[in-house]
């Protein structure tokens, strides 16, 4: 082996480390903002359920079905002709996961009732609100008892025999139990089209899934979401809205979506205007203010604009203007002053500067947290608790110390020869730092307003203590979208991610003097 190539070998293996460590920052970094892209476009239900990356697979209940059905009941849901879960009738029957899950454990062996003993539908129909009424569902008619009740012929001549009088003779079908009930509904539906039940048809003679092999309460619901989806009883939900930002940008948080309450509202008005055309001397067609549908409180419904630069003070909206409001001005006023300040350490001599500068050195290190009480307390003589301009201060303070140490260390490295030549052209010291300094300086300060605006869009516990919930910054706002039981989800990821925006695009805007900017003060300038 010749030593060129020994040596591009030991150069490859030696970069390995810091390529590896740079995707490893990366992935960091990237996969989090996947995520929260992501589920920001996920429906409620989705989000609250499942994972992010779940986006990019099967539909959770098709999976399970896979996994627990397929096998018997085929990829069609139709391999069983006396079970085919393709058929809405049969998927009817259970009214929930609860009611699927029971006939995991039922043995077939013979239909619930032979062909030739079965009621009629009238007897069925009888039958059944005479059960309701046993069970508690209905209420008897006033003065009449439960056997006066019609359906209590049938119920003797077609189920006393095997439920009994009291209808728990069998303990598995008790028929005085609400939610047996509701099961046997489905059940009595099914002899109008002389169809045997599907629980009681299937033979076999044991338990229709084996207990080993069942899928736990939250998979059966999947698999019957999924059922009802193939069955069209039910629309699966979009897999991908812009419902959450909609719902974020307009501040509404309710049980339905932004775009759902004013779709009802939609339909509510037109059916109201139709009535009105159709006959319009009725009593609420006269009095439209009191009778015609109003939109959700502080929405119009007619323009999403409108809805979001109108809406309440919580709206991400209105936040992110309040963000913008204390951001700007809390990075325009510390690099204002540090520039000043560097160019005074650097190119001024005077007495105590080096004291000074190692006293404003010091001062980055003293916790932001041990002034609030004392700052707090001023603001209260003064005013200014509540205000933008208390916390305009607050920033400039704790802003400074940094921005003046980078400032100095960055205009003590420019040429001494530049400035002497102007200053023998007769520039003045302004007329120096406006035309010299500020151009030459500019990955510095580029560097430093990046760094303040990040601290200062961020920040959310000085804002919380000087302006609280009358004026709400973003961070504000985010920190309340998810309850104390952990709702809300949805919304926030949709609004955390309008919150990176504006960062990103100030980060994008100022990224060529950026790392030009991170080196500025490395290198020790002239004193």
């Amino acid at each position: 082996m010749n030593r060129e190539l020994r040596d591009r070998i030991v150069s490859v293996i030696n970069r390995i480390p810091v390529n590896v460590a740079v995707i490893a920052l990366c992935l960091v970094w990237l996969l989090p903002t996947l995520g929260l892209l992501v589920s920001s476009f996920r429906p409620k239900q989705l989000v609250n359920e499942t994972g992010w990356w779940t986006a990019f697979t099967a539909e959770p209940g098709a999976r399970v079905y896979g996994e627990y059905c397929a096998d018997c009941h085929g990829d069609s849901l139709d391999a069983i002709p006396e079970a085919d879960l393709s058929d809405p009738d049969v998927i009817t029957t259970y009214y929930d996961s609860t009611a699927l899950l029971n006939t995991y454990a039922q043995e077939f062996g013979t239909p619930h009732i032979p062909e030739e003993d079965r009621p009629d539908d009238e007897a069925a129909a009888v039958i059944f609100e005479y059960l309701q009424v046993a069970s508690g569902r209905q209420d008897l008619e006033p003065g009449t008892t439960l056997a006066d009740h019609p359906g209590a012929a049938p119920y003797e001549t077609y189920c006393a025999e095997c439920h009994g009088s009291d209808f728990a003779a069998i303990p598995e079908v008790d028929l005085s139990q609400r939610m047996v009930l509701l099961r046997t509904m489905g059940t009595l539906t099914k002899f109008q089209d002389d169809v045997i039940p599907l629980e009681f048809a299937v033979e076999g003679g044991g338990p229709h899934v084996p207990e080993a092999d069942r899928p736990d309460q939250d998979q059966t619901k999947n698999i019957l979401d999924y059922l009802r989806y193939e069955a069209d009883l039910a629309e699966p939900p979009e897999r991908f809205t812009l419902s959450n930002y909609k719902d974020v940008l307009v501040g509404y948080d309710g049980n339905q979506s932004y775009e759902q309450v004013c779709e009802g509202y939609e339909d509510e008005r037109a059916a109201y205007k139709a009535q009105c055309e159709a006959e319009p001397d009725t009593a609420q067609c006269r009095n439209p203010e009191q009778f015609e549908p109003n939109p959700p409180t502080g929405f119009t419904c007619d323009s999403l604009l409108e809805d979001m630069t109108e809406s309440s003070k919580d709206s991400i909206f209105n936040a992110m203007w309040n963000s913008l409001f204390v951001s700007i001005p809390a990075t325009i006023l510390p690099l204002l002053f540090a520039g000043f300040a560097g160019y005074a350490f650097s190119w001024f001599d005077f007495q105590g500067r080096k004291v000074m500068f190692a006293l404003l050195v010091g001062l980055q290190i003293v916790p932001l947290q041990m002034t609030l009480v004392p700052i707090f307390r001023i603001y209260a003589d003064l005013g200014l608790n509540g205000k933008f301009l208390g916390v305009w201060l607050f920033h400039t303070g704790f802003g400074m110390p940094y921005a003046i140490y980078l400032m100095r260390n960055f205009i003590s490295r420019l040429p001494r020869d530049l400035f002497e030549s102007a200053y023998l052209d007769g520039a003045g010291h302004f007329k120096v730092f406006y035309r010299l300094v500020l151009p030459l300086a500019m990955p510095a300060i580029a560097a430093l307003a990046i760094f303040q605006f990040l601290w200062v869009w961020n920040d959310l516990l000085v804002a919380l203590i000087f302006l609280s919930g009358d004026k709400p910054v973003l961070t504000y706002t985010l920190s309340n979208m998810v309850t104390s039981l952990g709702q809300g989800w949805h919304r926030m990821t949709a609004a955390a991610f309008i919150s990176i925006i504006i960062p990103l695009g100030v980060f994008f805007a100022f990224q060529r003097y950026f790392v030009e900017g991170l080196l500025a003060g490395a290198v020790k300038g002239d004193a």
